[in-house]
């Protein structure tokens, strides 16, 4: 890829060798536009080039692009020339108009092609430029004749280029057999010129004072995908598209037309009016992608795709009826889940919500009885969920585009048929609609996403903050090394849209790009003090940040100073309440909606008590409840989001009570000896409807029971050694797939599964005796990481043991570790030595984000303000509690 730029650099300094007369080129006996090869993927057509080149190095977008680490290069081809010697030419440089062609070379290969208006007089100052350049280059020229043409090489360590020149036409790339496509295009009696295979996009309309035309060969997209990826693009999206380019300092936007034929994706779009985007509001901000259809006239629609998908394949399902309900809007939502499989939604705008589900069961129910088997469902909150067993039914409704769903899982949500392809994404669906943390509640996104065409029949739209676990999965290796090189610089991209509105049959096209060159700058600086808060005496516990549900946007903290107050601190810092109970915090603070009405509660145990206060401070209900022992561990159960609350507990010997929010003890829970005091946290999963606790023993005993806290069966399962730290969960679509993974002190990592079948071992790297690991589970609890520790050195690794922070202290003190799981780029690590009272930041490559570290004697607590772009941290230090922000 670096290639790429220095032939950008070579050919703007051959460029400068030109003596280019104002408004003045010779009579050519072709067009520029004839010499660019039909297999082009794409053309850049640029007036005014060092104009346009100097607007665009001072805007946001030209200076992240710049920063690509790309562009290193040029600068050293640039220090080649003597710019004093052609001073005149940089001048002049300003009037020349040049074609940029990209094209596929290789598997995973791209270059490009330059095509330059030039004068015939200037030849011989291009060649005695030229020599002087491989001279000081220490390149070798050589020439050969292709076609009776002469095209001339220059290959040298820094240096590999061909080119040619003919009436008046300067053509240049690094790869030969591109620039001999050029000659066998104009050397060819048929029409093969880029022009002539894409002549509609030459008919638009264009905007003067633009920053270039895009010209793109549409049905070569997919090519040009599958050379960053090994996934399966769009086939067939359309033929051509012509874009007008603007850049501003924040946006890169292109608009124009792109035209289609018979079979391709758009096509099918003719004859359907643009559709008003409406699920904004339904997208989660763990979306990564969303790809949508604005469909006005479903039968003709349904008709035009019959063409190409056997309606057929799929028994039992009447598209004709499925016609009569749907609505105008489908839209697929692919989920970043971080270290789990991808999660998609498939959101269906329906006008007849009950027709649509009594066709969605009967087809249920007919595939059970075929198989001989019970129809699954599972009621989650107010939300019934049911199992569709019909592998890849969307794929079969709407077409490959809609591949991912081994099994289906569907539901009703307002007006929107929605199918899962887990049961998780279902849940992640269903709690970001409750808390408002969607594209259409977040004002940033939303803001932006104004800006986009309102009516559309098909969009593309993506959160680039949510993408890096899909890039990762998807780039192959090649251009992997440059994602990971240029990550830091990608950090700019925001959001970004692709739109498609069907005109009179041509598709008017709109592609708007976000981007924020501050975001790309690299955060090793002292956090910016948002506040400081006071308390009465020093702090006992770490800040709990918690949600306002008066106000949705803002977060909070509850702490207990050493005198035994609470206090809830507003997001200001202002104290709201503070009150003493006498006694240290010993859970975390959960927030329960206790009353179901949407208000939130406080819920933790103290000494003997569990405690439910609400947001003023007032015990609610029975609470404080008195167990009648110290209280070791404390969890909050939900069974099926129904607000049902189980608040389960241990004591000091592990052994397990489970009481309902009412204060009732439980049956098979009064208590759950186990035998051994627990260490890690008690957990709850939900497997296929069916629950599962889960307690971890200080012996190595792994113990799965059910609600009534029975055990599963392959339970208890003994380890043969100790577990270290926690147990990271991944819940699979049955029990085989959910798969526990944990670590010894010694270093080894064990996979087991629901069923208590051991799946994998591994044994980590024990460079000293003294060396020992921990499982670190990140705050979302959908990834987690690994500690390795001596007497003066920490390394974190991910599960493949790799290395993400490895740093030498100057003591032996033990440090703890937290990982925010925020997503690839906005992963955040956390190393807290609580002896020196110091908390070291670093970001998702390891890199320390606070040259001063932060004062802390308590883990801190971390938030992402989408809103703001600004990462959240509250600390505690002694009677302050600070928040800072970056």
């Amino acid at each position: 890829m670096k290639k790429l730029i220095v032939l950008i650099g070579l050919v703007l300094i051959i460029c400068t060798s030109y003596f280019v007369k104002s408004h003045y080129y010779p009579k050519l006996n072709k067009s520029i536009w004839d010499f660019v090869p039909d297999n082009a993927v794409g053309v850049y057509d640029i007036a005014s080039t060092a104009k346009k080149f100097q607007f665009l190095k001072g805007t946001g977008v030209g200076k992240g692009l710049l920063k690509l680490d790309l562009f290193d290069d040029i600068n050293e081809v640039w220090s080649l020339l003597d710019t004093s010697k052609y001073s005149r030419q940089l001048e002049l440089i300003d009037e020349l108009d040049i074609l940029i062609s990209v094209h596929s070379v290789a598997k995973e290969g791209l270059d490009l092609i330059f095509f330059i208006n030039i004068s015939n007089e200037n030849e011989t100052l291009i060649r005695g430029y030229i020599n002087d350049l491989i001279k000081k280059s220490n390149s070798i020229l050589s020439q050969r004749v292709y076609n009776e043409r002469e095209i001339f090489e220059i290959k040298g360590n820094l240096i590999q280029l061909s080119y040619f020149i003919e009436d008046g036409i300067l053509i240049v790339s690094q790869t030969s057999f591109l620039v001999e496509d050029v000659i066998r295009t104009i050397g060819s009696s048929a029409e093969v010129s880029f022009r002539s295979a894409h002549a509609e996009s030459f008919k638009a309309n264009k905007l003067k004072n633009d920053h270039g035309d895009l010209y793109v060969n549409t049905k070569a997209l997919n090519v040009f995908v599958k050379t960053f990826t090994s996934g399966h693009g769009i086939d067939n999206l359309g033929t051509s598209t012509f874009l007008d380019v603007k850049v501003s300092d924040h946006s890169l936007s292109l608009s124009g037309f792109t035209y289609s034929n018979s079979g391709d994706v758009l096509d099918r779009m003719k004859g359907q009016i643009p559709v008003n985007l409406s699920i904004n509001g339904y997208v989660p901000n763990l979306a990564s992608s969303v790809m949508h259809f604005g469909i006005s006239d479903a039968d003709s629609w349904f008709a035009r795709k019959k063409q190409v998908i056997p309606f057929d394949s799929l028994k039992y399902w009447d598209v004709s009826r499925m016609i009569d309900w749907i609505g105008e809007e489908l839209a697929l939502v692919n989920l970043n889940t971080n270290g789990k499989a991808q999660g998609q939604l498939l959101l269906i705008d329906v006008r007849d919500v009950n027709d649509a589900l009594n066709q969605l069961n009967w087809l249920t129910e007919m595939v059970a009885r075929q198989s001989r088997d019970t129809v699954f469902y599972e009621n989650y909150g107010d939300v019934l969920i049911k199992e569709l067993p019909v592998s890849e039914f969307p794929e079969k409704v709407f077409g490959t585009l809609y591949k991912g769903f081994p099994v289906s899982y569907y539901s009703v949500i307002d007006n929107y048929l929605v199918f899962a392809n887990e049961l998780e994404s279902m849940h992640v669906l269903i709690n970001s609609l409750e808390h408002e943390d969607t594209w259409g509640r977040t004002s940033a996104k939303s803001q932006w996403l104004s800006n986009t065409l309102e009516e559309a029949n098909f969009s593309y739209f993506f959160d680039y903050s949510q993408c890096d676990i899909v890039l990762r999965n998807a780039l192959n290796e090649t251009w992997m090394k440059e994602f990971l090189s240029n990550q830091q610089i990608l950090k700019g991209i925001g959001m970004g849209a692709i739109q498609f509105s069907n005109i009179d049959g041509q598709f008017y096209t709109n592609i708007m790009l976000q981007y924020d060159i501050k975001r790309t700058v690299p955060t090793s600086l002292n956090f910016d003090t948002e506040n400081t808060t006071y308390l009465e005496s020093s702090a006992l516990t770490k800040p709990f940040v918690v949600r306002n549900h008066m106000l949705p946007q803002f977060r909070e903290i509850v702490i207990q100073d050493s005198l035994k107050n609470i206090y809830l601190i507003d997001h200001e810092g202002a104290i709201s309440w503070q009150d003493s109970i006498g006694k240290a915090i010993s859970s975390k603070v959960h927030q329960i909606d206790f009353y179901k009405n949407r208000k939130l509660q406080y819920l933790f145990a103290a000494g003997q008590l569990i405690y439910v206060l609400d947001r003023n401070g007032d015990e609610v209900g029975i609470f404080p409840l008195d167990v009648g022992f110290e209280i070791k561990q404390l969890s909050v159960l939900d069974y099926d989001h129904a607000k049902n609350y189980r608040i389960l507990i241990s004591d000091e010997k592990g052994s397990l009570y489970m009481y309902d929010k009412e204060g009732k003890i439980l049956k098979g829970w009064e208590p759950k000896k186990m035998g051994n005091s627990l260490i890690a946290s008690l957990k709850h999963i939900r497997v296929r409807g069916k629950d599962a606790i889960v307690a971890i023993q200080s012996n190595g005993e792994i113990n799965v029971m059910n609600r009534k806290g029975e055990y599963f069966k392959g339970f208890p399962l003994k380890l043969e050694n100790e577990v270290s730290g926690e147990v990271h969960i991944n819940v699979g679509r049955d029990f085989e797939h959910t798969l526990f993974s944990t670590i010894s002190n010694d270093g080894e990592l064990l996979q087991f599964n629901l069923n208590g079948e051991i799946q994998a071992k591994k044994q980590f790297y024990k460079p000293t005796k003294d060396t020992f690991f921990e499982l670190i589970e990140g705050v979302t609890e959908n990834d987690f990481v690994i500690t390795r520790q001596n007497a003066f050195r920490l390394s974190l690794l991910n599960a493949r043991e790799e290395i993400i922070v490895e740093k030498d202290y100057l003591t032996s003190d033990l440090r703890s570790l937290q990982y925010y799981d925020l997503g690839g780029i906005d992963n955040i690590y956390v190393v807290n030595d609580f002896i020196q009272g110091f908390g070291y930041v670093y970001n998702y490559e390891g890199k320390l984000l606070n040259n001063v570290p932060i004062n802390n004697e308590f883990e801190i607590g971390l938030l992402k303000d989408s809103n703001k772009n600004k990462t959240i941290i509250y600390s505690v230090f002694e009677d302050q509690v600070n928040k800072y922000s970056y």
